[in-house]
């Protein structure tokens, strides 16, 4: 995990005081500058992290890929992962701003389907602000202040507490959508979610993108679309990015060998599970494992 709670400076310093750790998770107080803008481009980990950030006072503009949209006090803004994005909020915006992995997520969190679906947030909605009344909004601000003081003063089972805190802070955000985005949805979106849902029914069976369509009265030329439209990645890429996140789980979490995962995963032969799993990471099985050990020791 990381935590910074310093001024954002510049982009140069910002880069220099945040570093990246190998948890997945990390949280950033966005403070007031003496002039400019404040940029939070610096402070995500890595393109492959999920991003929220609060601001609690202050306004200024959130642009996500082609869109650009206004904030103030109380706004809640998301950015999924490999979602292009800038910010340019007033110098004396104060917030926060949370960044995880969905891997992170997968392998640490015994996640309710209503986390999981807030964490698919840039898949599910067609908005990415929301605004919060001053309760909710406070208390989301607390709930930041709790993880950052637990990150900082590297306490007794502090990734235990920094994962129920970052629980809480899904599930506040689900319950936001649910109140907020029925005037925001598209078809396109709820198509998405569905899929989500379905993906995350039927992943260690079914592994083709037609599987998927027959399931949603859709054709796979479609659904393949409208999922790369709304997400960035092909149906199949989603699959298999699933797949892999459970067979990473499946090790680290429950200890099991690469037959036992490649038999649960609906892999007949164990030898194309791994070369499966190599494909998709990079790297082979065993690699992985080793890695994973020596980090976690």
């Amino acid at each position: 995990m990381m935590v910074s709670r310093a001024s954002t400076m510049s982009r140069k310093s910002a880069k220099e005081e945040t570093p990246v750790l190998n948890s997945g998770l990390s949280v950033r107080a966005i403070e007031p500058l003496a002039i400019g803008l404040v940029d939070m481009r610096s402070c995500v980990v890595s393109n492959s992290a999920h991003s929220v950030i609060f601001v609690e006072s202050g306004s200024g503009t959130l642009r996500v890929e082609s869109g650009e949209y206004k904030v103030a006090g109380g706004s809640l803004c998301f950015i999924g992962a490999h979602q292009p994005f800038e910010t340019a909020l007033s110098h004396n915006t104060r917030g926060l701003m949370i960044c995880w992995s969905m891997e992170y997520v997968t392998l640490y969190e015994k996640t309710s389907s209503a986390v999981t679906n807030a964490i698919q947030l840039n898949r599910q909605i067609s908005h990415p602000v929301i605004q919060l009344g001053p309760e909710d909004g406070l208390f989301i601000a607390q709930i930041g202040a709790a993880m950052i003081r637990e990150l900082e003063q590297e306490l007794e089972l502090r990734q235990e507490m920094s994962e129920n805190l970052l629980r809480t802070v899904m599930i506040c955000v689900a319950r936001q959508l649910e109140v907020s985005f029925d005037g925001y949805r598209s078809r396109r979106a709820d198509l998405v979610n569905s899929f989500y849902t379905k993906l995350e029914e039927h992943f260690s069976t079914m592994k083709s993108t037609s599987r998927y369509a027959k399931l949603l009265n859709v054709s796979p030329g479609y659904l393949n679309e409208i999922v790369k439209q709304v997400t960035g990645h092909t149906v199949r890429y989603h699959i298999s990015q699933r797949v892999v996140l459970e067979a990473k789980r499946r090790a680290l979490v429950d200890g099991f060998n690469l037959k036992q995962i490649a038999y649960d995963l609906g892999f007949e032969d164990p030898a194309h599970f791994s070369k499966y799993f190599k494909n998709q990471c990079g790297r082979n099985f065993t690699d992985f494992r080793k890695s994973a050990g020596s980090s976690a020791a």
